[in-house]
């Protein structure tokens, strides 16, 4: 009985841990990091590309996750198709857990704003970058940092792009980059 009761003691300890441990992933975020080190297919060329051939040193770059499944993808799109015509940014494109045709249909449909496009079949690399979801939208910086994440998609948090007017997507870099100082990004 002894043997029985230690046994059923244990059990109960460890489910009782297993319940209170949140098995989630929380990525950090309002920290400057590093971009991710990753290789990815791209888009069109289906071949391997590693990331220090994408992001090049005194260049700001905008990564933005994204999905032809995401409705909220559809909302943002425009914005960035604006935020395209800005030479002195580039954007790229991170196809996350999507089918390639719909992926294709997506960006035929709606226009492509971005200068390269990577797919991320499985989700990884969302995680790397530090995505809770689709859409997200990382700034880097000049030099390889990542800045800022703003958040489009419905979050526990409020989103700086929800906030962010269309109006501040069509004015200069310069003036949009302090936007995102006001929001506390930069």
């Amino acid at each position: 009985l002894f043997v029985v009761v230690i046994f059923l003691s244990f059990c109960f300890v460890i489910f009782y841990k297993g319940l209170n441990t949140p098995n989630t992933y929380t990525p950090k975020v309002n920290e400057k990091k590093n971009i991710p080190t990753f290789k990815a297919k791209d888009f069109y060329s289906n071949s391997y590309i590693n990331s220090d051939k994408i992001f090049e040193e005194n260049t700001f770059y905008i990564v933005n996750i994204w999905a032809s499944w995401c409705v909220p993808c559809r909302t943002e799109h425009p914005l960035l198709m604006q935020l395209s015509k800005n030479q002195s940014i580039k954007l790229i494109g991170l196809n996350y857990r999507d089918n390639f045709d719909n992926a294709k249909k997506f960006i035929n449909d709606l226009g492509n704003p971005y200068s390269r496009i990577l797919i991320d079949k499985d989700g990884t690399l969302g995680v790397e970058f530090g995505a809770y979801g689709v859409p997200e939208t990382f700034l880097i910086d000049r030099k390889k940092f990542i800045i800022c994440l703003l958040y489009t998609s419905p979050s526990p948090r409020d989103g700086l792009l929800s906030r962010m007017p269309s109006s501040a997507w069509k004015k200069s870099w310069d003036a949009l980059l302090r936007s995102f100082e006001d929001w506390g990004c930069v």
